[in-house]
């Protein structure tokens, strides 16, 4: 019998499964992209299929409902499982193709999502050199648990599964929901990828995110790289506070990094950054470079040739875009910001003013100067040839920005998909509050008739809230604010949770 070892320290599991995730949506959301990814890379569409079954309905779940999720992939080879049960390293690692999970993540979310603080489940899998159904236990109750590959005990009650191709399910017996079917569908829909993908829920298909503006843009062929870069990008009409730029490598179709996570490197700024943006920027030969961890390319690759023509092309072609997008979008939060914009003299009293920033480009580049009269330095950056030598406009000297406390943010307004008025983020080596102007609170401040003070005492309290849930850094924190501001909806505006 083969054995299968979970090489992590007891209780860390009970940590992690208790407060990686804010909600059911956002732990099956991780193996549904899991899913994706094996789908990848046996080259097919992914399609997902989420089923959960009602108390005694399924065989593994006798005296509870089951929770079953289902992709098309590659299935668990012995290999893929071995590398599965190390926590913190991707499954598909080395593999080629474009894979989501990166970070050995998604048995956490399967465990969060039974009876228990770190529950059980299982694994059924047929691969293309099995051909037949198996399934093995995963545990972390103990440091080792052993368990081998078994036929499955009652095959009258699997007949739901694929009954020819490859495919992975993730089962979990006695999952325990607090949400309906048509709201799972609605969470799901800002928790997924952009990218093509077909997933159901008990049948009923879970929409994609539907965009206020698309565009996109491909390069001439540039002899530095070989190839071309292609720019997709778009802002949805719902954003998720996962959303961003991604940085592909186009020949082998892997996603590399964030746009976010190589601007904490300091080698990009600009529109590209605004946290509203999603897409992909595609260039070749980027894997070689690769890293595993959350910065993705190694930092030589960015003092590399290639390094800086993607560089440039990013502060030229993509921030280009982005500001054409960002102001074609609709402004859906002008009023908040107006009445925002008027609490920031509260703050600034309090705590201060924020620290200067200052943007330079490619274009003011020969005359680069501090606002407030210094010399400056002069910003040394070639522009590869074939590219636009023209600057475009950053974004963050027109964002209104705050301190509270020692940190200061960027404030921007826009429809999110959260139970918070305001939502702080860490992006791009800066940090940000959002105004979640499809909240009801912020709703009912601009259409009801209230003090001015009282107006500004709501303000003020939605971006402290995000500021200290941002400083705990605790999911289950910002869960318990959001449950407070859902009773405050069945009080104040008869709106039921």
């Amino acid at each position: 019998m083969r054995s299968v070892k979970f090489n992590v320290r007891k209780g860390l599991f009970a940590r992690l499964s208790t407060h990686t995730y804010r909600s059911v949506a956002e732990a099956m959301a991780e193996l549904i992209i899991n899913g994706m990814d094996s789908a990848h890379l046996a080259g097919r569409l992914p399609k997902i299929i989420i089923t959960v079954f009602e108390k005694g309905q399924h065989p593994l779940s006798p005296n509870g409902k089951a929770l079953s999720v289902i992709d098309n992939g590659l299935g668990f080879t012995d290999n893929v499982i071995e590398r599965y049960c190390d926590v913190g390293e991707s499954a598909w690692e080395g593999s080629s193709g474009v894979v989501q999970g990166q970070f050995g993540i998604g048995k956490i979310a399967a465990m969060s999502l039974g009876a228990g603080e770190v529950s059980p489940y299982y694994i059924v899998t047929r691969t293309s050199k099995s051909g037949r159904p198996e399934m093995v236990f995963i545990t972390a109750d103990t440091i080792e648990r052993e368990s081998g590959w078994k036929s499955l005990p009652n095959k009258s009650g699997f007949d739901y599964l694929p009954s020819s191709e490859s495919f992975a399910e993730i089962l979990i017996p006695d999952y325990q929901d607090n949400i309906s079917l048509d709201e799972l569908r609605r969470q799901l829909t800002y928790c997924l990828p952009t990218f093509p993908w077909k997933v159901t829920v008990n049948g009923q298909e879970v929409s994609h995110r539907q965009f206020d503006v698309q565009t996109s843009f491909t390069s001439p062929v540039l002899p530095e790289l070989g190839g071309v870069i292609e720019i997709e990008l778009g802002i949805p009409k719902v954003s998720d506070s996962r959303d961003c730029v991604m940085l592909e490598d186009s020949e082998r179709k892997r996603l590399v990094c964030s746009l976010g996570d190589v601007a904490r490197l300091g080698e990009i700024h600009g529109a590209i950054l605004n946290p509203r943006l999603v897409g992909t920027i595609k260039a070749p030969g980027l894997s070689a470079f690769s890293t595993t961890d959350r910065a993705g390319l190694r930092a030589a690759f960015w003092r590399s040739h290639k390094g800086k023509v993607v560089k440039d092309a990013i502060l030229l072609w993509a921030n280009q875009l982005a500001e054409d997008l960002v102001g074609k979008s609709e402004a859906s939060g002008k009023d908040v910001m107006g009445f925002v914009n008027e609490t920031l003299d509260l703050f600034r009293q309090a705590f201060g003013s924020p620290k200067q920033v200052l943007v330079e480009t490619p274009s003011n580049k020969d005359d680069a100067k501090t606002k407030n009269g210094g010399s400056g330095s002069r910003v040394k950056r070639e522009t590869p040839e074939g590219i636009n030598k023209g600057g475009s406009p950053q974004h963050q000297n027109n964002v209104p920005r705050v301190r509270i406390k020692d940190q200061d943010y960027f404030i921007y307004s826009y429809p999110l998909s959260s139970d918070l008025p305001a939502q702080a983020r860490d992006m791009s080596g800066a940090k940000a509050i959002i105004i979640n102007t499809q909240h009801l609170s912020v709703k009912r401040l601009m259409q009801e008739r209230l003090a001015v003070g009282t107006k500004r005492e709501h303000v003020v309290r939605w971006l402290v809230e995000a500021h200290v849930l941002l400083q705990m850094n605790r999911s289950s924190a910002e869960t318990l604010v959001a449950w407070v501001y859902r009773i405050l909806d069945e009080v104040l505006y008869n709106k039921k949770s």
